[in-house]
């Protein structure tokens, strides 16, 4: 499945990743700042996140992390 976003910036067309994925990769790295860059995409339009689909990225994650 292709979650990515096509945007145009000036003359061209990039790929950019969705915001649920974008959240994802953010709170996966963990990070201060990482941590701080989630949570300001969240309080930018919390109402319109996919929420099931980052449940099921933090499910991923922990069974990932159970197996380490």
């Amino acid at each position: 499945m292709n979650r990515t976003r096509q945007v145009r910036l000036a003359e061209a067309i990039l790929e950019v990743v969705g915001r649920e994925d974008f959240i994802a990769m953010k709170a996966f790295a963990g990070g201060p700042v990482d941590l701080a860059d989630a949570r300001a995409v969240i309080d930018l339009d919390r109402e319109s996140l996919d929420l099931e689909l980052l449940r099921r990225f933090a499910q991923i994650r922990s069974r990932r992390d159970a197996y380490r």
